[in-house]
């Protein structure tokens, strides 16, 4: 391969790397709106959390998109009106951990969440989010039976703290190239409904 082919080939791999980008902040926000014209509250609006480096190589490309909810009716959180007291419910598109792209579903159940909790989430506490539903040094994972539900527990008490007092997070993968319309988001609220278990509530 010549050097013209190369510099080529970089600059189509760059461009495809943009149009995923941008179709991938496109969809996320459609889901958005179609959640907060439901039973949700967005408490990453206008943001996406993402895992940054500027020493890290992995951290330049962007592998991990997460946008957080929460439901309406919950009670209002009482150190913070944006916020509420019930779990927290994620969006997640990953490009990095999986043989094709995946939309991953996800809630997380705290312990006491007015207690952990006074601020909306930030960019730099993607590491909470991700790794919850993708780190099985720190979480034991449990498939349900007769469920695509995947239950993470925290391995130790120690990293429950470290993980702002998280009781579990449930979560389900979907391929992300299977969702092509508005018409496969309509169940997103009842996937994420879904998602919690009777005890948990």
């Amino acid at each position: 391969m010549d050097k013209k082919e190369t510099e080529e080939n970089i600059m189509n791999a760059f461009e495809v790397v943009e149009k995923t980008y941008h179709n991938s902040l496109k969809l996320l926000n459609e889901i958005e709106d179609k959640l907060t014209t439901s039973e949700f509250i967005s408490i990453t609006p206008n943001k996406y959390l993402r895992y940054r480096s500027d020493v890290d190589f992995s951290g330049i490309i962007i592998k991990s998109l997460i946008k957080l909810f929460q439901k309406q009716n919950d009670p209002v959180h009482i150190k913070n009106e944006n916020l509420r007291n019930g779990p927290i419910f994620g969006i997640e598109i990953n490009f990095g951990n999986y043989a094709v792209p995946k939309l991953i579903i996800s809630s997380y159940i705290f312990s006491n969440i007015e207690d952990s909790f006074s601020y909306l989430p930030s960019l730099a506490e993607h590491w909470l989010y991700f790794n919850s539903i993708h780190n099985k040094d720190t979480f034991e994972f449990l498939n349900e039976l007769g469920s695509n539900r995947i239950i993470s527990i925290p391995r130790t008490p120690k990293i429950s703290k470290t993980y702002w007092n998280l009781k579990k997070a449930i979560f389900t993968e979907l391929d992300l190239l299977n969702i092509s319309s508005s018409e496969d988001l309509k169940t997103l609220s009842e996937k994420l409904n879904n998602l919690i278990i009777e005890n948990d509530v």
